[in-house]
Parts: C-alpha cells; structure tokens; sequence
C-alpha cells in the first residue's frame, strides 16, 4: 500500500480540475476587469494565482504516480 498517495487516475482527474478552476477564475477575473469591476478582477486574480499553484502540486502528485 501507498499510503494516501492517489493513483494515476485520481491524479490526472485532481490535474484537470485544478487546471479548468484556475483557467475559469483567470477568465471571470479578465471579464470582471473588461467590465469596470477592477476591485473583484484583482481578487480573482489573486485567488487565480492560488488555484494555478494547486494545479502544479497536482501535476507534480501525478508525475510521482506515474513513475512510482
């Protein structure tokens, strides 16, 4: 047994869906900015930087799970 550690499967799907928030919170924080709402557009940019970084640590479990 490995522990806590995911599967490849478990993973790819943790990769995908952090990578599909962040691209969402990126494009709402452009939209609020195309629109006049530059306080939010920062928040969510912000909030951006925090989900991108979620999608590295995913890729990085899945590179482990693939080479384990």
């Amino acid at each position: 047994m490995d522990g806590d550690r995911p599967g490849a499967g478990t993973a790819l799907a943790q990769v995908i869906v952090a990578v599909l928030a962040w691209w969402l919170v990126t494009l709402a924080g452009d939209a609020m900015y195309a629109i006049g709402l530059w306080p939010i557009g920062a928040i969510l940019r912000i909030l951006a930087i925090l989900f991108l970084g979620g999608a590295v640590l995913a890729f990085f479990q899945l590179v482990g799970a693939l080479f384990r």
